[in-house]
């Protein structure tokens, strides 16, 4: 023995990783059994259980020789057993562990064991004789018992919540048992198993007491509550991951530096930890959020261990039958622990139950849909299901010029109920530029800004309210008033005013509704800038705001305090069973356990509205064949281009910004409005069109016609269905506008307005949802419909008006002529300066499709000189040959001084020839 202790020791230092040959230790076990058998051969008990319990520990897989060691271990104990008082109750723990564990691996008859147990009450503490055993696999078959706890349906759960556990439970012993009871050994400490739960298990008979009876070799399952702390602290933590071993203590292995996760798969969303315990900073003030940042998925929880109170069936009947025999009942604790690290392994601290083999590990007779070994604990998580009942119809969009209301429905989510529930808001805005680049509109930009304009062009939106009290309109810092009826909430931006729900508790599905209004001014004066005549910057707005949209961005914060309603566990097995007797106390306990705990929780919701326009207009011109002669105008549009000129691309975009006119000429021009920016269910009523003049102190436009003297161009009633515009319709207006230069500024020039288009509108009421109308006092949601009608103005066509220097008219005579009748052209043209001018008068040849259709007689080319103030007179003869439309010659006149045209394609080009 002693050259085999030498050895043993010698051969342990020269191995690595701590392991021998199996046959090495065999060879030890057969040397302490033979050494014991002698001693027990002399009747030295005492010494011969020392020598047998060291061949116990090598003899491992030689099962022969194992059952023939414990058996005579058992002869030791039974000759030598410790006298009452003589141990201490860890000494007679150890020593009863020891006992029991030779017993029901011997293979011992029922009689003889309880014949044992009967010798050893002596060992038995308070009736119980407790059994301890520790095991790395808890399938082990030389366990009395396997077992396995998981949770089926789930992997996460909240604290303070209540679990399913599944607990399967197979008895490896040859006889029956009766279970008296069933504790579960968790990282939250023990949790017993309620008399109910353990009734219900499969393949069990109903015992006394409440305990049931499980057959030799039979596997059991019940399913069965678990009540998870509300305080994750409570839950004992495995520090690195790995067998509870700390850094740096796991033989010659290591933690590795910046060492990739294996995590088979799994990512830190699923409780990849990623700091250590030691640079974990711990807080008092929110442990719980303290810990979802140390597991990412939650905080793991299982059950290593299990407790179980026992006696054999036949123990209970030999001592029903003779009441000198005392029946022991066995306390057996059975241990899970983790296996060690070997040493030469680096590994990274990550969390043991992160790995799918550790998590869902479990003994060969438990299916996977029993679900996992260990649950991912959670803080208290809002349940409470947010939703935008205006986006759907607004589709992401707010209009300008009116107040915009967001409805926004609350509902309770599945497992909770709701109470006090506070919400407020929070509104930031920003500018979208064209390039891609964006502007904050903080409150820093607008009140420390000192150009007023420019604070002015950015139209702000804001967080508005409605004040019944208020009856004018109430300017803002911003830069504009708000509608009449209306106040600012708080500061306009930034967080509102915590507001709280009239609705004192929602129940589990339950829903309720809020909501809050929004507002941003139109702009003073809107251009089109997709028309003719269209281009010029309006002198009331600033040039850095245009071309750029507005987006605003709302966070809704929502705190409330959440009451989860415990959820009553049922049996799993077909027929009831009776009910346990309760005292009076355990039932008043078990009622104030089923009660609701409250937390305090909140959440956050996101949305965000693009600002559109509700009208947009586009300018044309009417019956552009019949505009008057240009008359010599000096605009660049009526310049005569030479042959050596090259056209650009600038000149030409230039040409048609502007529509050129002469003092006192008449102009009809289409507007068209329409709403393509619009969302799809909103539908914009336009009830008044008139007409303004465009601030210019050389020129104005005078409306003419039979509305001249209202200004009114359009005036709608209920009839009216053009009143109505939805996205991508248009409806169109004619005005017929004078240009007229004011007498101080006759003969000369300017660019301008072709006045202001001025709209009364208001968007078609959206009413909120029957669902929502008994919890708020409104009736109405998304772009309100003010009581006031809302005004966007729309400033005309680009025009430059000029005094011409020249005066030109047109005159046929008769206007109807007759077939082979003579008619006469006559172009009259007035010298307007003071100075004298020379014009070029060239008639042009028809094309041969027109030349037959009509003879002319008169000068083709010539010159004429035009004294100051006079006039000069040109004509030519012409004689149709058929009836009908009939083209004229083009003549073009020209002012060789100014370059410009007189004449030039002009409206006189065809006329109707009488049979």
């Amino acid at each position: 023995i002693s050259r085999f202790e030498a050895e043993l020791e010698i051969l342990l230092q020269e191995v690595i990783d701590g392991t021998t040959s199996e046959s090495f230790y065999r060879s030890g076990a057969r040397i302490y059994y033979l050494t014991g058998g002698v001693l027990f051969g002399k009747k030295t008990y005492k010494e011969a259980i020392v020598y047998l319990e060291k061949a116990l520990k090598y003899v491992k897989g030689w099962k022969g020789l194992e059952l023939a060691i414990r058996r005579m271990l058992i002869e030791c104990y039974e000759k030598n057993m410790p006298s009452q008082g003589s141990t201490t109750d860890e000494q007679s723990a150890t020593i009863a562990s020891m006992i029991l564990d030779s017993y029901f691996n011997s293979k011992m008859s029922s009689r003889n064991l309880r014949r044992a147990l009967d010798s050893f009450s002596s060992l038995a503490s308070d009736g119980l004789m407790k059994w301890h055993r520790e095991c790395i696999n808890e399938s082990n078959s030389s366990l009395p018992f396997i077992f396995a706890v998981s949770f089926p349906g789930t992997t996460h759960v909240t604290a303070g919540d209540t679990a399913t556990a599944s607990v399967s439970i197979k008895s490896n012993l040859d006889y029956a048992v009766h279970i008296n009871s069933v504790t579960l050994l968790s990282m939250a400490g023990k949790i017993e198993v309620p008399p109910m739960s353990l009734l219900s298990a499969q393949n069990a008979n109903e015992g006394n007491n409440g305990g049931i009876i499980v057959q030799g070799k039979t596997s059991i399952l019940f399913t069965t509550p678990i009540e998870i702390p509300k305080d994750l602290s409570k839950i004992i933590s495995d520090d690195s991951g790995n067998g509870g071993e700390k850094e740096g203590t796991a033989g010659k292995g290591s933690f590795a530096k910046s060492a990739r996760p294996r995590t088979a798969g799994l990512t830190s969303g699923a409780g990849a930890r990623l700091i250590s315990e030691d640079k974990f900073e711990k807080s008092v003030q929110d442990q719980n959020s303290q810990w979802s940042m140390r597991y990412l998925g939650g905080k793991t929880f299982r059950c290593d261990g299990i407790r179980l109170l026992f006696y054999p069936v036949h123990v209970e009947k030999a001592a029903s039958s003779d009441r000198s025999t005392k029946m022991n009942i066995i306390e057996l604790t059975i241990e899970k622990k983790r296996q060690r690290t070997a040493a030469n392994i680096k590994r990274t601290p990550f969390e043991e139950d992160n790995y799918i083999a550790s998590a869902w590990s479990r003994p060969e007779h438990l299916p996977l849909v029993r679900g996992p070994c260990c649950l991912r604990i959670l803080g208290p998580m809002p349940q409470m299901i947010v939703t935008n009942i205006t986006d759907s119809f607004i589709d992401g969009k707010a209009i300008e010029g009116t107040v915009n209301r967001i409805l926004i429905k609350l509902q309770a989510g599945k497992a909770e109920i709701c109470e006090d529930i506070k919400y407020k808001v929070n509104c930031a805005s920003m500018l979208l530029c064209l390039d891609g680049t964006t502007k904050h509109l903080n409150q820093d930009l607008i009140e420390n800004n000192s150009d007023a304009n420019e604070v002015e062009g950015m139209r702000s939106p804001c967080l508005i309210c409605h004040d019944r009290a208020s009856l004018d309109s109430v300017a803002t810092k911003f830069g504009y008033s708000l509608p009449k009826g209306w106040k600012l909430v708080g500061s306009g931006r930034g967080t509102a005013k915590e507001q709280v729900l009239p609705v004192p508790t929602l129940k589990t599905g339950e829903e309720t509704y809020l909501y809050f209004d929004i507002y941003r001014p139109p702009k003073a004066l809107s251009i089109d800038d997709n028309s003719n005549g269209v281009g010029i910057e309006s002198k009331s707005e600033n040039p850095t705001t245009q071309e750029q949209m507005c987006q605003t961005d709302f966070d809704i914060t929502i705190t409330y305090k959440q009451a989860r309603p415990k959820t009553q566990q049922s049996g799993g097995r077909g027929r009831r069973r009776r009910k346990p007797i309760m005292s009076a106390d355990e039932e008043q306990k078990q009622g104030s356990d089923a009660s609701n705990e409250v937390d305090l929780v909140s959440l956050e919701y996101t949305g965000s509205v693009l600002w559109t326009c509700p009208l947009s207009t586009e300018f044309r011109e009417v019956d552009e064949a019949q505009k008057a002669p240009p008359a010599g105008s000096r605009h660049p549009s009526n310049s005569i281009q030479e042959e050596n000129d090259i056209e650009t691309e600038e000149t030409k975009e230039e040409e048609v910004r502007e529509i050129a006119l002469v003092d006192g000429e008449r102009i009809s021009t289409k507007c068209i409005l329409f709403s393509n920016e619009i969302p799809n269910n909103i539908d914009i009523e336009i009830s008044r069109v008139w007409f303004e003049q465009f601030e210019d102190e050389k020129c104005e436009f005078r409306l003419v016609g039979e509305n001249a003297s209202s200004q009114v161009l359009f005036e709608a009633d209920d009839k009216d269905f053009c009143r109505l515009l939805g996205k991508g319709k248009k409806t169109s207006i004619i005005l017929s506008t004078l240009a007229q230069m004011k007498d101080q500024y006759k003969g000369s020039s300017t660019s301008t307005r072709m006045g202001v288009i001025c709209v009364d509108w208001k968007p078609k009421m959206l009413p909120i949802p029957s669902a929502a109308a008994g919890y708020l006092d409104v009736r109405e949601h998304g772009p309100l419909p003010l009581p006031n009608h809302l005004t966007r103005k729309f400033v005309g066509p680009a025009c430059f008006v000029e005094s011409s220097p020249f005066g030109t008219t047109a005159v046929i005579e008769p206007p109807s002529p007759r077939v082979g009748t003579p008619f006469e052209v006559t172009f009259r043209i007035e010298n307007k300066t003071n100075i004298y001018q020379t014009v070029s008068v060239v008639l042009r040849d028809l094309d041969d499709k027109n030349r037959d259709n009509i003879l002319i007689s008169g000068s083709t080319k010539s010159e004429l000189r035009i004294s100051p103030s006079a006039a000069q007179i040109l004509s030519y003869t012409g004689i149709a040959t058929k009836p009908g439309k009939v083209q004229l010659p083009t003549i073009a006149i020209s002012s060789n001084r100014y370059k410009t045209w007189l004449v030039c394609a002009s409206g006189l080009s065809t006329i109707y020839v009488l049979p």
